[in-house]
């Protein structure tokens, strides 16, 4: 009688042990085929943009012309801020983000803050900043290939559902690198933007 018991034990606990294993393979299937849907779906809508980035960094001339909807984002409209990130398929980036009360009341917009020079509160209350990053990827990709721009002008030339047109002038710095004068070079340049998806998160009143 104790040897039948334990023998029902067993098998209980075997039975147990085989129905979770199905249970967490139908849980992971599940989580796993909607993810892999949403991003085939997410590069398959994206519109592939028609990019011309031109820039000068620290005497160097930069070009981004090639358009990667996979990597880069959609333009983002939010309630006084555009944001947008582009990339190619050399691994080279320009991100944007322009803060301003007023960047779709009025055009042309310059922006003279850097979000990168203020001081931390200040630049997470401010709203009127900006930051213009450029990756220029080196073989060894170092921290020190994105090239920020640090002090100077940002101006939103031309802003439609079609059209971005930005220029930028003054000095950046090499992303981790100590903020001092002797470590800045000049920096500018001109970032063209068309036939771009948005995704607009602004509230409307």
């Amino acid at each position: 009688m104790k040897r039948l018991l334990i023998a029902t034990v067993i098998i209980l606990l075997l039975f147990s042990c085989k129905e979770n294993a199905r249970k967490n393979t139908d849980v992971n299937t599940n989580n796993t085929v909607p993810q892999s849907m949403n991003k085939e779906k997410k590069a398959n809508t994206r519109k592939t943009a028609i990019v011309n980035v031109e820039a000068d960094i620290s005497g160097k001339k930069f070009s981004l012309t090639e358009y990667n909807p996979e990597a880069s984002t959609d333009v983002v409209f939010l309630n006084g801020g555009l944001q947008f990130r582009i990339h190619d398929y050399q691994n080279k980036s320009v991100l944007v983000n322009l803060y301003s009360p007023e960047i779709f009341a009025k055009l042309p917009i310059t922006i003279t803050q850097q979000s990168l020079a203020l001081p931390p509160k200040e630049a997470a209350t401010s709203k009127t900043q900006s930051r213009i990053e450029i990756l220029i990827p080196s073989p060894q990709h170092f921290q020190g290939d994105n090239k920020i721009l640090y002090e100077g002008s940002v101006t939103l030339e031309e802003l439609s559902t079609t059209k971005i047109l930005i220029n930028f002038d003054g000095k950046g710095i090499a992303h981790g690198a100590r903020k001092k004068t002797e470590n800045l070079f000049p920096m500018k340049g001109r970032i063209k933007l068309e036939n771009f998806s948005i995704y607009d998160t602004r509230m409307k009143e």
